[in-house]
């Protein structure tokens, strides 16, 4: 599993490698008026996320094997 991160003041971008016939949980940093996307798709709509859980203060989504790269965005 690879993972790497960029972030500057608005925006978290983190890219994730799963490996075939493997699954991941990734736990992403956000609260409530922040968005959270796979490349710019709502995670609801992503081939490979199978269950998306809200936590105090971050996310939980577990992922497939492939390649993901999630967008936290500040609001304007």
């Amino acid at each position: 599993i690879e993972c790497a991160w960029n972030r500057d003041d608005t925006e978290l971008d983190i890219e994730v490698r799963v490996p075939a016939n493997t699954t991941a949980t990734v736990y992403l940093p956000i609260s409530e008026s922040m968005t959270l996307t796979e490349d710019g798709t709502p995670l609801d709509r992503v081939d490979g996320v199978t269950k998306v859980q809200y936590l105090d203060g971050e996310v939980a989504v577990e992922i497939g094997s492939g390649h993901y790269r999630f967008q936290r965005l500040q609001p304007d």
